[in-house]
């Protein structure tokens, strides 16, 4: 395989347009879509997409977590319960 040396005024852009050939789907879809000349940096690129699609991503839950279910005022115990075990997954 033939590999060459990119020239450092090059490395940003060719970040920035092989950064494309590692999604799929929405986040394709997204990427094709930016307007010319609206990213400035590699930087710039991944951070704009870690905000669109960070939203999307299913965060961890701790165990720390379970202390700030409360029984809610007026909620009944079977109705408690099965709460903390909807949010406990």
């Amino acid at each position: 395989m033939f590999t060459a040396a990119i020239p450092r005024d090059l490395r940003e852009a060719c970040m920035c347009k092989a950064f494309g050939f590692s999604l799929s789907g929405l986040a394709l879809q997204w990427y094709t879509n930016l307007p010319n000349n609206s990213i400035g940096s590699f930087a710039q690129l991944t951070d704009t997409f870690v905000e669109q699609f960070a939203s999307s991503r299913k965060l961890e839950k701790l165990s720390d977590d379970l202390y700030t279910i409360t029984q809610r005022t007026g909620e009944n115990l079977r109705a408690y319960v099965g709460r903390f075990n909807r949010e406990k997954v």
